[in-house]
């Protein structure tokens, strides 16, 4: 799992099951020029992009913050890892690790789109012939929920509650 603080990216490759090997990291991470890492005290790690000649910031995970720089801490990932895991146990109820990746590629692109969807937001916003549009969708979504109930697309914890005429 990485996460982009310049572009807030966040990328998750499936790479092995147990414990990672330089050669693992090799395999699914590529290396940039300018590229400062921030990582945990792992061995495969550090052998990898000593290798690659990267400048590799570590620090304990366990402390959760760097003790020499304050702004490196790792709760971002937490954050990202404990909705992940509500994710692949709420709302897949398990999942197949044969897979997985398809999950976690799924998983990115709702965390990753949630701030395309707010600049579209804006966008509509600003644009009164969208914003008709928009607002024809939403009687249309009415009308379909008039006619085929509201409960009839399985378990959703969103509710609509926009008046049904």
């Amino acid at each position: 799992m990485s996460y982009s603080r310049t572009t807030k990216n966040l990328e998750l490759f499936a790479s092995h099951m147990g414990k990672s090997s330089a050669q693992d990291v090799e395999n699914y991470l590529g290396v940039k020029k300018g590229l400062v890492v921030f990582s945990d005290k792992h061995v495969s790690y550090g052998k990898y992009y000593k290798r690659k000649r990267v400048v590799n910031k570590v620090f304990k995970a366990k402390d959760h913050v760097s003790k020499t720089d304050k702004t490196v801490h790792n709760q971002t990932l937490n954050y990202y890892c404990g909705k992940l895991q509500r994710f692949l146990d709420c709302e897949l109820k398990g999942v197949s690790t044969k897979y997985l990746q398809g999950y976690l590629n799924w998983f990115m692109s709702i965390e990753n789109g949630k701030r395309e969807a707010s600049s579209v937001k804006s966008a509509v916003m600003e644009n009164r012939v969208a914003l008709d549009i928009f607002k024809q969708k939403e009687k249309e979504f009415q009308y379909f929920l008039k006619i085929n109930g509201r409960n009839n697309y399985g378990k959703c914890r969103d509710r609509y509650y926009g008046k049904v005429a």
